[in-house]
């Protein structure tokens, strides 16, 4: 009990951090600028897409995926819009990306929080990571490849 306090109160320092900076970020205007920075720069759609999903596997390794979504969804929201994209695009490559680099070493965050919740060896989870994060990279690739498959289930809702 006293091991489940002390994890959630850092989960939830580090999302008020985040979200603290979130709000630094809206009064700086720095979403604003960086759309300015890129399409000063001349980025296409693609090259956007491809940037993204690095950017969140290599968030997604470090840190998990709440603090991730705070720190980089007000900038990557504002550049989804300027470049006439989806938002609910922009949270499947992201969830996509995100979440493999969760699972992908040297941290592991989402290894080490699974095998903690099932009380298990992470060294036995470990052996199934290759596969998975293969499977996930062609996800997030076809996710980027093909905005339609992202968007046509809730489409229909």
């Amino acid at each position: 009990m006293k091991d489940t306090a002390i994890i959630t109160a850092v989960i939830f320092s580090i999302i008020a951090t985040a979200t603290f900076l979130s709000v630094v970020l809206t009064y700086t205007q720095a979403p604003q600028k960086i759309i300015t920075y890129f399409t000063d720069m001349g980025v296409s759609v693609n090259l956007f897409w491809i940037m993204l999903g690095t950017i969140c596997l290599i968030l997604g390794t470090f840190i998990e995926i709440v603090p991730v979504f705070y720190l980089t969804v007000p900038i990557f929201a504002a550049l989804t819009l300027s470049f006439d994209q989806s938002l609910l695009h922009l949270y499947v490559v992201f969830v996509a990306f995100a979440g493999i680099g969760m699972i992908t070493p040297p941290v592991c965050v989402g290894i080490y929080t699974a095998a903690g919740v099932i009380k298990e060896n992470p060294a036995n989870a470990f052996k199934e990571v290759p596969l998975f994060t293969v499977v996930g990279i062609i996800y997030g690739i076809l996710m980027i490849l093909f905005p339609k498959f992202s968007t046509w289930l809730p489409s229909l809702l």
